[in-house]
């Protein structure tokens, strides 16, 4: 008879500590909306590129949800090149297409390529300012290869 009153109190014990321990995730609030992160824009690819002076290449941003206003996309490239520029993705998408034309004489005399970084330097809307990148705005770069 000892022997079953220690299991049941052993299972009561344990039972107790089990509840117990959920009372604390209860109080706890937590957000699983998908509307809980900050609205941000961000390249879909950010594969190299290599180009040829004088033409264009191209990229991709998207957005976690389309808006009902369009989104501006500043941006810059630099290296051997200083250019700054700018896209609009269109209300109601959640991406669009775009591209840069690199000027002819971008490559130094004496050399076949030079090396340029693409990179996102903002983005707003009508409502306010968007975030660049979903985790980190240094990685919403593409390093883009120019050559003769």
């Amino acid at each position: 008879m000892k022997f079953i009153n220690k299991r049941i109190g052993l299972i009561i014990l344990t039972s107790t500590l089990i509840f117990s321990s959920c009372k604390k995730y209860e109080e706890e609030k937590f957000d699983f909306a998908s509307t809980s992160k900050a609205p941000y824009v961000e390249l879909k690819s950010k594969t190299a590129k290599t180009v040829v002076q004088g033409n264009a290449f191209s990229f991709t941003v998207q957005v976690r949800t389309a808006f009902t206003e369009p989104v501006t996309v500043n941006y810059s490239i630099s290296g051997g090149a200083a250019i700054t520029g700018s896209m609009t993705l269109p209300a109601n998408l959640v991406e669009s297409a775009s591209s840069v034309t690199i000027p002819a004489g971008t490559v130094p005399t004496g050399s076949t390529s030079v090396a340029l970084v693409f990179k996102i330097i903002s983005a707003t809307r009508a409502n306010g300012q968007l975030t660049v990148g979903r985790l980190n705005p240094d990685t919403e770069k593409i390093n883009v290869t120019v050559t003769k």
